[in-house]
């Protein structure tokens, strides 16, 4: 075996108790097949198969920079890293996942069930292209995800803004909740507007933009 696999060997493999499963039926073992795919790259292939399940937890992953790919591939789901000591959402973005992983399903699912939703949206709604992602996604609705946080999130960026609502449906009428200033900030203007199916009359309607706002938006 490698010095390094001896190392963690000696630091952790007597002194961590056996994972609990309890909390779900999602249930951490690890055949041969998926410990190859885990350590792809970061450990050679004998050492790979001789880990116990035991030993392979969420901070051996990050110790051995275990990539977002092969845990794509090895199949864990965020309950199975929650099951393996993966602590929060954000520490599920960090390893690697990103928004649009959220846009799978089952993936939204399992991410909700094992950190919940406001949770989720904190960590993962974090830039203009993460609000591109999602919008009009099913992830949308599995976190309960506003169109005024969607519209929030790509102040400055008039492109992602224009994808954002033109993803949000139904077409014309998903803006509620929304401010005018929020649109203002966009850099969005009532051409842009007005191609994605806002009239003055239902931007007004569905963000109570002011006068003022609405002129600044060009209508």
């Amino acid at each position: 075996m490698t010095q390094r696999f001896l190392l963690w060997h000696t630091q952790r493999g007597m002194l961590r108790r056996p994972m609990s499963t309890t909390e779900t039926t999602d249930t951490v073992t690890f055949t041969p097949r998926i410990k190859l795919t885990l350590f792809r790259g970061t450990l050679p292939a004998t050492d790979s198969l001789q880990l116990s399940d035991d030993q392979i937890d969420f901070k051996m992953l990050q110790s051995y920079g275990v990539s977002v790919a092969n845990i794509r591939v090895a199949g864990l789901t965020p309950m199975r890293l929650k099951n393996m000591g993966c602590e929060s959402a954000l520490e599920l973005r960090a390893i690697g996942f990103d928004a649009l992983d959220l846009v799978s399903p089952s993936f939204c699912a399992s991410a909700v069930s094992a950190f919940g939703a406001a949770e989720l949206k904190q960590a993962f709604l974090l830039s203009p292209g993460d609000a591109v992602c999602i919008a009009g996604s099913t992830a949308q609705h599995q976190l309960d995800m506003s169109s005024k946080a969607l519209v929030a999130a790509t102040a400055g960026f008039p492109t992602h803004a224009q994808s954002v609502i033109q993803q949000l449906q139904p077409r014309g009428a998903s803006l509620f909740g929304c401010d005018g200033r929020a649109i203002l900030d966009t850099g969005l203007r009532a051409k842009q507007l007005t191609a994605l199916g806002y009239h003055v009359s239902a931007l007004r309607e569905q963000t109570g933009a002011s006068a003022d706002e609405v002129s600044k938006l060009g209508f």
